[in-house]
This record gives structure tokens, sequence and C-alpha cells, in this order.
């Protein structure tokens, strides 16, 4: 942090009281003077985020989150709390200073997701309905694509019938594209991960998939654990309520790509301040059902031009094992040119900048209200 003596520095005190009582200007074109109110200046990343914040809110932001803000960490991989450009620097320490507007998202969005974790710490998760699970239930167990088998649990401990063990077994699929969306979206809601496109060039370097998404090894692993006859394989989400012989399944939601990478920031938060055992219950408890509804079954991650050579050789591989299994699969069906895009257009259809918007809109008052 720069030292209270030097050129620029009253400047950039000046700039802190103007962001302070609710400015936007940026600090390129700030030219007014303060005297000091701390030890030190705040970080670029902070002070931005505030004026972003002043921005949406227009200025009117609570005081309580207007100190929060300017206290704030910058945890996760990224750089430390960096200067401003034209305030006092010592070149012999840390990064070079930088202009605030300048800053990629991405450095913004990590200070806004660890205040956001802050907040769910204290808020907790959201409560569950109380059911009592009916001891008559089926024996049924849902394995396959993640976020679908992990999405359809839940409606069915809500609806007390709560897999089990010991009979049926149901493999839930989709196209390949889809299955490493939601595999990755799943990951996100639950621990911290890379980005999108360096998650999915760590599965394309080891050469294999993520759990649950080779389809023919699960349906051969269990035919042979429970027989073929006790094995079905679903493809089409439409058809798991006929599968599960039991209620009616509703249509699976998915996280958009904006709202999966700011809760993989969020768990990054999370994982320095609570059990790991606890964080995936505040993501999904607490977290996931405080987005709001347009950040929804839109903007999905798509798959890189530079993936879709890859995803189609493994598209075709894992075809022909559900053919070898017995099931009229199509090559097509897999094939990288399967995109998991929603119809229509979004304004925060994903990356850092669409992020850091929900970020911010969440601090300013959707992220306390009960959905």
């Amino acid at each position: 942090m720069a030292e209270q003596t030097g050129p620029g520095v009253a400047r950039a005190w000046g700039w802190v009281a103007h962001l302070r009582t609710g400015g936007t200007t940026p600090w390129a074109g700030w030219s007014g003077d303060a005297d000091p109110t701390g030890r030190v200046l705040p970080g670029a990343q902070q002070l931005e985020l505030l004026r972003r914040i002043n921005l949406a809110a227009d200025g009117l932001v609570p005081e309580e989150l207007v100190e929060r803000v300017l206290a704030a960490s910058a945890p996760g991989r990224g750089r430390a709390e960096l200067e401003l450009v034209g305030a006092a620097y010592d070149a012999r320490f840390g990064a070079p200073p930088v202009d605030p507007s300048d800053l990629p998202a991405e450095e913004v969005v990590r200070v806004a997701a660890h205040l956001l974790a802050q907040d769910l710490v204290a808020l907790g998760p959201l409560p569950r309905p109380v059911v009592r699970q009916r001891p008559w239930r089926r024996r049924v167990m849902l394995v396959g694509d993640p976020w679908l088998r992990s999405e359809v649990t839940r409606q069915l401990i809500d609806a007390g019938r709560a897999p089990r063990p010991g009979g049926r077994v149901v493999v839930v699929g989709a196209d390949l594209p889809r299955m490493l969306a939601d595999a990755w979206t799943n990951a996100c809601f639950d621990r911290p991960v890379g980005s999108w496109d360096e998650w999915l060039g760590n599965w394309r370097n080891r050469r294999g998939l993520p759990p649950g998404l080779q389809l023919g090894q699960l349906v051969e692993h269990w035919r042979e654990v429970a027989g073929d006859r006790n094995v079905e394989l679903v493809l089409d989400e439409r058809r798991l309520s006929s599968a599960l012989r039991g209620p009616q399944v509703e249509r699976v939601r998915r996280p958009g790509r904006t709202a999966a990478g700011l809760a993989r920031r969020v768990a990054f938060s999370l994982s320095l301040m609570i059990p790991v055992s606890e964080r995936r219950t505040l993501l999904r408890d607490g977290l996931l059902p405080r987005i709001p509804d347009e950040f929804f079954d839109v903007g999905l991650p798509a798959l890189p031009p530079e993936h879709e050579e890859w995803v189609r050789t493994r598209g075709d591989r894992l075809a022909e094992q559900l053919r070898e299994a017995g099931y009229p699969v199509r090559d097509s069906q897999w094939s990288g040119g399967a995109q998991p895009q929603a119809p229509g257009t979004h304004p925060a259809a994903g990356g850092d900048r669409a992020a850091l918007d929900l970020a911010v809109g969440l601090l300013l008052g959707g992220w306390k209200a009960q959905p």
C-alpha cells in the first residue's frame, strides 16, 4: 500500500472521499485532494469495485457496505492489492501501479466474491422442506451426469422418496457437450475450480472424461452389480419420471456460465473460512437459490472451437460403447457440434464482467432477500 507522503497521495485520498460519498468519476478523471483518513490507501481493486457499486446504485450505497468494500481482501489466483498509478509508489516492492478502470474484471470480481462469501457464512443456507422419507419408497439409484443426478436427487428427497441402493439403477446423461457443461457447473457449486476454458483444457490433457460422464462404463458396471433388467439409460430428461417410477420430476434448471463463474470464486473464499464439509451446503442451499431467475438456462457454457475435435473423438468413443451395450445411439448425438445453449440472448451471457455485474447486484440487495 502507498505511504502517506509523496506526489499524488492527496489526490488519491480525495478520490477515496469521492467514492465514499457515492461518486462514480474514474481515477483518471479525478483531480480533487483530501487529507488521509486511514493508515494506507485502499487497493485499486477495492476502489474500482466501490465505483462499480456506486454506478449500479446511483450512489445510494449503505455505509456499512462501503467500509466493507474498502477493507476487503482479494483472495484467490491473481494479484495482491494494487497501488493507484499516479499516487506514491515504491518501485522496489510489489506490482506496478494501475489505473483501476484498466483492471481486468477478474481482479475486481475476486473482491466481490469474497464479500459474498462473508455474507453467505453469516446468512447460512436457506431452509429446505422437512419431509419424512416414505419407508415404502422404491429402491432406486441415480448415477451419471453430475448436475442432473444431483438436482433430481434433491427433488426426490424433497418429495420423501430419497434414492436408496439395492434395486434399480437409472443412468442419466445427455449429449457430451452438455454433460461437460453440467460437470463443470456441478464442480463450481461444490469446490474451487478453474474457469470453463481451463477446466476443459485440464480434462483434455488428461485424455479422459470427468466422473459420471463415462456412461458406457457405468452401464456395464451396474449391469454386473444389479443385473441387466435393473439398469436403465435415460438420455432424455423428459423420460426421467417414467424411469424412476415415482413422483413427477420437474425440469432441471441450469445456472448459466455467469452464475457458475461467480460460484467458483465464492467457493474459493469459502474454503478459507469454513470446513470443507460445510462448503457445498452453503453453495447449493445458500448461494444457488438466491441467484435471480434470469441467470438460469441462458448463456450456458459452450465449447470453444479448439476443444471441438477432442469432444467429437470422445463422443464417438462413448457412442460406440453404448451401442456395444445394446443402446441404439447416434454419433451425431455426441458430437462437439452440439452446443448446450438456450434460445435467446441475455446481457449477462458469461465472462468475468458479467460475473462482476451479478456480484454487485447481489451485494446491493437481492442477496439477502428470501426467494
